[in-house]
């Protein structure tokens, strides 16, 4: 009642104040929960669009959920291919990464955005699954070669081409038959007619990494180079000189492959020493410091491909655009994950349910504990109603002091690079939300 009353008077005061509320539910977000004022994301680092479901490999660990059956997977329609350029265009984003399912079973939207896209970069991850022999591979980059020469013809700037392949342990049935036919057509033209294009490997953190031994039969050598954060960044190098950089990726279960033979596989659990030394910033490049999305191939948009559960908007409505400002502004789970980082929104969630990283660091993944959040009706809204109050006390605005176990802001240091030292609680009132 209290509530209603008090937007009611503002309702009757304010007509900008009824045009925002009634703004903030179009966008699937509870007027209650959010935020006054925008938190301004300033810029984005790159997007990532999965652009088909459709994936001929069956990786026993993929988290993606491909699907095997071309009659059955989904694929990005050409409107939304269309929708998402333009919005990429208007907010000049400079990279692009596409992904699937196996991108290169969509090769026609490939070629399309390679032709069209005002961007700097464009990365494709593939299985490779094409390069059946030397022949098969050079068609395929033969396509894109002749797909920058079009661009160019068009006027349109320079753009790298960035090809990755996975080559895992997970994928050593496919890439074991192909891996080899890519190299050998990136040794012989990287110089010449594949010189816009590069090419990197995706290799995965287990004990039984298969490429070691594969480089070695190959008459080349795995250089250790060091390592990217807690990811190892090697080189292959070829006889001829040619190098190719080949980074370690982490290994995340999710709900589907928590309790089969992939969760058993020797792997390194990278979360947990992670979380006590980042701030793992989620949506936002650490790098580059902007923003990223993941557009799948149903079109829903997210922070992250592992973040599907906890969607933004879909592009294949027609108001995609602003609902991803929207919420990239004003939803204080958005906005926190992405200024103040995982740690922090963990440490506010652990008060209501203690064991909240729990999944996540069995998982390896820590984007689940995200989907616990926002999958657990009381655990979300206290979360939202405390990260609503935490951002408005921190932008100098009144916020409601009487929510039971609130985070004291003073005690507790958001920038901080560890678990939940610093948050602060009266343990009886902890009791009672228990109870």
């Amino acid at each position: 009642k209290a509530y209603v009353y008090q937007e009611l008077v503002k309702l009757f005061a304010d007509q900008d104040h009824a045009e925002a509320l009634q703004d903030r539910q179009d966008q699937g977000l509870d007027p209650r929960e959010a935020l006054d004022a925008a938190h301004p994301y300033g810029h984005f680092s790159h997007i990532l669009i999965g652009l088909t479901s459709f994936c001929p490999v069956n990786c026993s660990f993929c988290w993606a959920r491909a699907v095997t059956d071309r009659k059955s997977a989904t694929l990005l329609n050409d409107r939304a291919v269309e929708r998402i350029l333009t919005y990429v265009h208007a907010r000049e984003i400079p990279v692009l990464v596409l992904t699937g399912g196996e991108a290169f079973t969509a090769v026609d939207k490939i070629l399309k955005i390679i032709k069209e896209a005002r961007v700097e970069k464009i990365s494709i991850s593939t299985s490779g699954y094409f390069a059946t022999s030397s022949e098969n591979a050079q068609k395929m980059f033969d396509r894109i070669v002749r797909a920058l020469e079009e661009r160019q013809e068009a006027g349109l700037s320079p753009v790298k081409i960035d090809i990755r392949v996975s080559a895992d342990e997970f994928h050593w049935h496919v890439s074991s038959r192909v891996l080899a036919n890519i190299i050998h057509v990136f040794d012989k033209f990287n110089a010449s007619k594949y010189k816009d294009i590069s090419l990197m490997i995706d290799a995965m953190l287990t004990a039984r990494d298969p490429l070691p031994g594969f480089i070695d039969r190959l008459g080349g050598t795995l250089v250790k180079a060091g390592r990217d954060v807690y990811q190892p960044v090697d080189q292959v190098r070829m006889r001829s000189g040619f190098s190719i950089p080949v980074k370690y990726q982490e290994v995340r279960l999710v709900d589907e492959t928590i309790d089969t033979d992939v969760a058993a596989t020797d792997f390194e659990r990278v979360y947990a020493e992670k979380r006590h030394k980042e701030k793992i910033l989620i949506g936002q490049d650490m790098a580059h410091g902007g923003a990223i999305l993941f557009i799948s191939h149903d079109g829903v948009v997210s922070l992250q491909a592992f973040l599907k559960k906890f969607p933004l908007a879909n592009v294949n409505d027609d108001d995609f655009e602003r609902a991803i400002e929207r919420r990239l502004n004003y939803d204080p789970l958005v906005v926190a994950l992405r200024k103040w980082g995982l740690n922090a929104v963990l440490d506010v969630a652990s008060m209501v349910k203690p064991d909240i990283r729990m999944r996540a660091l069995q998982a390896n993944n820590m984007y689940m504990g995200i989907t616990d959040i926002v999958q657990d009706e009381n655990v979300r809204r206290y979360v939202y109603q405390e990260l609503k109050r935490m951002l408005e006390l921190e932008m100098g605005r009144p916020a409601d002091e009487s929510i039971p176990g609130g985070v004291d802001m003073k005690k507790m240091a958001l920038d901080r690079q560890g678990p939940g030292r610093d948050v602060y609680f009266d343990p009886a009132i902890m009791q009672d939300i228990l109870e």
